[in-house]
Parts: structure tokens; C-alpha cells; sequence
């Protein structure tokens, strides 16, 4: 006979889940405290409150505000006595919120957790005035039972709280009939993220049964889709590692499959919108502009991510009235572009490789420009350091032929700031670097430019040197300098680069610096005197290295500042100077745009994707005439993914775009744009690895020639499951992909 502690695998794994519902109350806690909702009581259910981040406030505040929504039309739309069943609702404060606002008057509201959870959620409710208010002719059960009636732990004309294992469907449905459910009342049914932590039979049945039992009724559940990209492997890991696994997730991993779900086991129809889709569809444009304003937020690529993979669903069954229509999700599809593709169909030409290295870069939001043919500095940027999360300090330098890398920390003067995200970088034909602007916190830019000037002796050859030796390469100031081998993550910022040698490679002052360079390589920072028309402070720009009747000029694009979520102006700076002058271009341009990219492609800037005004991923391209100064879309013949925070390439006449961040339920891949056709196409990535996941977006990318792309870093803020870096150095073949472009277009 096992002892009174044992526990059961069963028994774990509910303790799990219950604890789901105590992080989540924390959460919700937060984002209620910083004004994204209004909720009086759910601060009674929460013993020590936590500010948690500005995302997973976002994250949680879409949920509420989606479920408030939908029940609250449930309750305005229908007539006479109705009822409210909340599945697995945990210390959810919404009864209290409504009954309040006194819209429950032909409504019973049933609540039903496990008996531990609605126990614990009594004993709260009993302990506060406030709450017990609300609860006129409360009566409580002091045991918890299951098996009978007295599972009713609070029992009211309008409240209903019930502790039963949801599984045991037999034990549910003899306590709800006991307790007075009318089977033939208007019912909206809920569940928020609690059928997927249950077996598939179970959850099934519970679905079937109410099919079968209401007569007239709205099953409305919230949950997670699309498992198989980075975002959704990462987030399925989170609740393995918690003990709550997705036991439903890979067996309906889409909102087509959830709704084929529903409709096979005995429901009429159903509508679905997934959350960013109901973000831009159900929220007003003020809304949007108030929850921008709450807190500084620049996580977007984790926003939109967290956003694809949560969905709420309406299933009816008899006369209850649509809650969300199909013609509002149809037209918001369609303006967003999300585009819900089964991912993984058939083998895709994209393919990633990880060369062997002794040590790894992690980071995002951080800038690589090209020393020469064999090394590329990486700056700035958010990562890893000292097992701490932090802006990264250091310069690191990566070697792409041995693909190993060091961390070099530079000794600079005070006023020179390295240690920032989403800047932007330029490398003159003499091999300065210059890392225009960029952020230190949502609240505070960094309007700065530092200049960088690289320069080593010819006396040892670094190509082929081994980690050990590459740690003594020096970047200085002053005559003092130390460095460090890499053991910490790197952080990236979406890169533009030329294929062309002249425009992205330095020919350093000892010698051809294109792998054959010796010695100690030198680095001196100090800041660029800036005068003329000076841009706003911002970040997630880009510049770019242009030709201006043979002078060198900096073509600086859009981004964004603490004020403005995107910029649509552009500039030129004389590097040489420091003169910065305003453009205004004629045709039609990209207008506000942040995270998008820039390259030079002949005598033109091309623009490609970003984030506009409203925040929306673009899937559009244009280009600069740099003699005219005119603007023009390019007209795209093909599927672009919508796409921001991605990197870009310009080989022969094809614009290379990689990765980035959308809304789509399939993260976009590799688009190739033949720029005189606009002819393009968009190529999967391959599938990820459980232990190996690639979140291809706030990564920088070089080109190594053949169709092959080094790629740092990468990967960013997972909403309340943690941070992903991509484990980097690793290699990008799109080698096949070009041949099939090639072989279908005559290159001009």
C-alpha cells in the first residue's frame, strides 16, 4: 500500500495545472495595476502582487479583454434567463465584475475548478467583505466531495461554485443538474486554456457532451494553435518543464482543425479569430493608441508571435446569435495578410547547418558589419552575460571560416556607448564603421554617433587561428584594452548588406584585408560631431552606405522613437562633415515605416517590409532613384510574406530578404525578389528542432558567396515563457532556392 504522500502521476500532474491558475492570477494582477483593464476585485484572489513584464501584461490583457467581450454579448444579445458555465476558471474575478455592473440579473453563473482550486477560492471569497457583498443568501459546504451535491462549496440564486475533477464528466453533469442547470436555457459555455491540458478523450467529451445536452448554446474557448515553428516548440517546452504539457495542441494545432473539431463532435457551426486578428479587428484605433500608451513596449516580434499562437473560438449549437462573425474574421484575414499555411508540406530548399565552434553567441537587436572576407564585428545588441540577461557592452569578432568567435571588450571614453539595441551600422570605403543612433530602454534613445576605426599590422595570419588565439585580438582606446573569450550570447538588429565588396567590407589601411590579415586588429571608438537638419533621435532604422555624385553619403530610413511607434522622413549624412540633410523624394514611398530593411541595388535604395504606422507587418518593396530622388513600388508578381525584423541581401539582381517577424500562422521564410521583374517567392524553413529551435527574426546575417549566409544571433522574449537565443554562429543555405529563381527568369 503506498504511504499518505504518495502521489499519483494523475495527482502531479493536476497539482500542475493548478498552479497554472496561480501564475496566470499574478499576471492578470499586473496588467489590471497598470491600467490596461478595470477590475475591482481580482486583487482579492492574489496573496503577493508582481509586476510582470510589459509584454505579458499585453498578452493577458488581450485575453481579457477578448473573453469580457464575448461574454458580455452573450449576455446583451440574449433574452430571458441564460447561464454562464466557466470550465476549469480558477480564481477568475469576471462573476464579481459583472455582478457589479449589474448585468446578471437573468443569469446563474456557474464556476467549476478541481476541489482543491474551488476550496481555496471559497475560503478567499469568505475572507472579504467586499466579495461576499455580491453574494446575497451565500451559503458554503465545508467539504468537497466529488461524488455528491456537496461539491457545491457556494450555492446562490446567481453564483454557482463547484470543486469537481472535470474528467469525471458523470460527476459534472449529476452536481450541475443538482444545483439547478436548465438544459434548455440560452448557455455559453467557457474555457479558458484548460481543455488542452487534458487528454484528448476527456476533452473530447466534455465537448460532445455539451453539444448533446443544450439545446441552445455557445462553447467559447481560448487556447494555443500553431506548434510546430520556433515560437510554438518553445512554448510547448515551457509547460512541459512546468509539469502542464499541451496534451491537445499537436492533435489540433489550427484554427481549421479546431474548427472541424467542434463540428465533428455535434456543434453547428463555428467562427474563430486568432488574437491578432482580433486585435485589429475588435479593438477601435483608440484602444490601441491607449494600451500603446500605458507602458514604453518594443517587443513586437514577441507580441505578434504571442498573438499568432492563442485563438478564441465560438462553437453554437441552436438559436444563439453569432458572437463573432465569419465576415469580420474573413475581411481582417484579409487586410492582415495571415495567411494560415500547414506548414512543412512537402521538402523545402531552405536549409540550416551549425558549423562546429567551441564556443556559442546568443543575443538579438545587435548590429555584424564586415572587417574583411574572414572576420565580422558584431556590436551592441541583448544578450547573455555572467548568466545574466543585460545590453551587451563588448564588440565581438567572428571568424567565417573556422566560425568561431571572441568577445572583446573595449575601453572607451565615457560619452562613447556601445552597449545599445537596435542601432544602425555603415562601413565606409576607408573601414570606418559608423553605428548610427539606436536605444538603451523603450524611454531612452541614444542620438548618438560613434565612429569606429579598425586597422591591424601584417604579421600573423588569422585565418584558421583557433579560439584560444583568437582572444588575443585586441580592440582599444586610449592604449588600454583587455579582451575576454565569448562565453555569453549575443544580441542582433536586422542587417542590411551588399553582396558588392566596396559598399560592405573594409579594405583596411595594412593590406587587402580579405583573409590574409596579421596581427592585432586595432579599434578606436569616439563620437561623430553631428550639425545641419539632425534626425530625431531613433532606432530600428536603417542606413545606408550610397553614392551621391561620387561622394560618399548615409541614406538614413524611418524607425521609431519614444513618441512615435513608426518614422517616415529620411536623410543624408556627410560623413565626412557630419552635416545631416533632410529628403523629400517625389512618387510613392514606403511612408512610416520601423524593422524594415534598406540595401543599394545599382544607382537605388531598396526598401523592403517593416512595421508601418498601425504596426502591421508590410509585404511590399520600393525603390530610391538615387539621380531623381523618386520613389516607386516595385510591382511583385508572387507570394511576399508580410515581414519585419528580417535581414537583407542584394546578389546579381535578386533581393534576398531572410526571415523576420509576422502575424502569419507560418513564420516567414526566405523571400527572392528578382528586382527588374518584381517575379518573387517565398521558401519555407525547415522544420525546427526540439532541441535545436531557430527563431529567424532580430538576427544579422552575412554573406559567405554560393547562396550560403552566416547567421548571429537571434530570437527575443517568449510573453510569460521565457527568452529564446538562438544558439549561433550557423549557416543558411539557400543555395537551391536561387537555382530555381535563376531557372525560371532571364537575369538581365
Amino acid at each position: 500500500m503506498p504511504g499518505k504522500n504518495h502521489k499519483t502521476s494523475k495527482s502531479r500532474g493536476e497539482t500542475s495545472v493548478q498552479g497554472t491558475n496561480d501564475s496566470s492570477i499574478v499576471s492578470k494582477c499586473s496588467m489590471i495595476k497598470h491600467g490596461y483593464i478595470e477590475d475591482n476585485f481580482l486583487h482579492y484572489f492574489v496573496c503577493k502582487q508582481m509586476r510582470r513584464a510589459p509584454l505579458i501584461n499585453r498578452g493577458y490583457f488581450i485575453r481579457a479583454a477578448t473573453i469580457e467581450f464575448i461574454v458580455r454579448r452573450f449576455i446583451q444579445q440574449t433574452c430571458g434567463n441564460k447561464q454562464i458555465i466557466s470550465l476549469g476558471a480558477g480564481f477568475d474575478s469576471q462573476f464579481f465584475r459583472l455582478q457589479s455592473s449589474n448585468i446578471l440579473k437573468d443569469t446563474v453563473y456557474y464556476e467549476i475548478d478541481f476541489p482543491e482550486v474551488a476550496g481555496r477560492k471559497r475560503d478567499l471569497i469568505f475572507n472579504q467583505q467586499a466579495l461576499l457583498d455580491l453574494l446575497p443568501g451565500v451559503s458554503s459546504s465545508k467539504t468537497s466531495d466529488p461524488t455528491n451535491s456537496s461539491a457545491i462549496v457556494i450555492d446562490t440564486d446567481r453564483y454557482k461554485l463547484i470543486g469537481v475533477d472535470l474528467s469525471e464528466l458523470r460527476s459534472v453533469e449529476s452536481i450541475l443538474k443538482s444545483c439547478g442547470l436548465a438544459v434548455c436555457s440560452p448557455t455559453l459555455l467557457l474555457s479558458e486554456v484548460v481543455l488542452t491540458y487534458m487528454n484528448k478523450q476527456y476533452a473530447s467529451a466534455i465537448i460532445r457532451w455539451a453539444a448533446n445536452t443544450f439545446s441552445n448554446a455557445v462553447f467559447v474557448m481560448y487556447e494555443q494553435i500553431n506548434p510546430s515553428d520556433g515560437f510554438g516548440v518553445f512554448m510547448q517546452n515551457h509547460f512541459k518543464n512546468i509539469g502542464s504539457p499541451l496534451k491537445c495542441l499537436q492533435t489540433f494545432p489550427s484554427i481549421q482543425s479546431q474548427r472541424d473539431r467542434f463540428t465533428n463532435l455535434g456543434w453547428d457551426k463555428c467562427d474563430a479569430l486568432d488574437m491578432n486578428q482580433y486585435y485589429y479587428t475588435m479593438l477601435s484605433v483608440e484602444e490601441r493608441l491607449r494600451v500603446n500608451s500605458l507602458e514604453p513596449f518594443d517587443e513586437f516580434e514577441g507580441w505578434h508571435a504571442k498573438c499568432s499562437h492563442y485563438f478564441v473560438l465560438c462553437a453554437y449549437r441552436g438559436a444563439t446569435q453569432t458572437l463573432l462573425t465569419d465576415v469580420i474574421q474573413a475581411k481582417m484575414a484579409q487586410s492582415l495578410q495571415i495567411l494560415e499555411i500547414s506548414p512543412y508540406t512537402c521538402p523545402t530548399p531552405v536549409s540550416f547547418s551549425r558549423p562546429e565552434t567551441s564556443k556559442t553567441m546568443q543575443m538579438y537587436s545587435h548590429q555584424s558589419v564586415r572587417l574583411s572576407d574572414s572576420l565580422v564585428l558584431t556590436v551592441g545588441g541583448f544578450g547573455e552575460q555572467k548568466s545574466q540577461h543585460c545590453r551587451l557592452p563588448h564588440f565581438a569578432i567572428t571568424d567565417t571560416h573556422t566560425f568561431r568567435s571572441t568577445v572583446i571588450v573595449p575601453d572607451l571614453d565615457h560619452n562613447v556607448q556601445v552597449a545599445c539595441m537596435y542601432t544602425a551600422s555603415v562601413v565606409l570605403k576607408d573601414g570606418t564603421i559608423l553605428l548610427v543612433y539606436g536605444r538603451f530602454s523603450p524611454a531612452k534613445p541614444y542620438s548618438q554617433i560613434v565612429s569606429v576605426s579598425a586597422s591591424w599590422n601584417r604579421r600573423q595570419n588569422i585565418q584558421g587561428m583557433d579560439s584560444e588565439n583568437i582572444s588575443k585580438l585586441n580592440i582599444s582606446h586610449n592604449n588600454s584594452c583587455y579582451a575576454e573569450s565569448l562565453g555569453a550570447p549575443v544580441v542582433e538588429h536586422s542587417s542590411c548588406e551588399m553582396e558588392t565588396h566596396d559598399m560592405r567590407s573594409i579594405d583596411l589601411k595594412s593590406g587587402d584585408g580579405l583573409g590574409h590579415c596579421h596581427g592585432n586588429i586595432t579599434c578606436t571608438g569616439m563620437l561623430m560631431e553631428q550639425n545641419g537638419e539632425i534626425p530625431c533621435s531613433r532606432w530600428r532604422h536603417t542606413c545606408s552606405l550610397i553614392n551621391i555624385t561620387g561622394d560618399e553619403r548615409i541614406f538614413l530610413y524611418g524607425g521609431r522613437n519614444q513618441d512615435e511607434m513608426s518614422l517616415g522622413d529620411c536623410f543624408l549624412l556627410n560623413p565626412s562633415s557630419g552635416v545631416w540633410t533632410e529628403l523629400h523624394p517625389g512618387g510613392q514611398g514606403p511612408g512610416d515605416l520601423q524593422s524594415h530593411t534598406a540595401c543599394v541595388w545599382k544607382n537605388s535604395v531598396v526598401i523592403a517590409g517593416g512595421l508601418d504606422a498601425d504596426l502591421k507587418p508590410q509585404n511590399q518593396v520600393f525603390t530610391l532613384n538615387l539621380e531623381t530622388m523618386t520613389w516607386t513600388k516595385l510591382l511583385l508578381q508572387g507570394l511576399m510574406c508580410p515581414r519585419y525584423s528580417h535581414t537583407a541581401h542584394v546578389i546579381n539582381s535578386f533581393l534576398i530578404l531572410i526571415g523576420g517577424a509576422s502575424m502569419n500562422h507560418l513564420p516567414p521564410g526566405v523571400a527572392v525578389i528578382h528586382l527588374p521583374s518584381g517575379i518573387c517567392r517565398e521558401f519555407p524553413l525547415p522544420p525546427i528542432e526540439e532541441k535545436n529551435i531557430i527563431m529567424l527574426h532580430s538576427h544579422t546575417s552575412t554573406s559567405l558567396g554560393g547562396g550560403k549566409f552566416l547567421i548571429l544571433g537571434g530570437g527575443g522574449n517568449c510573453f510569460s515563457f521565457g527568452t529564446h537565443l538562438n544558439k549561433s554562429p550557423f549557416i543558411l543555405n539557400i543555395t537551391d532556392c536561387l537555382k530555381q529563381m535563376k531557372d525560371g527568369i532571364c537575369d538581365d
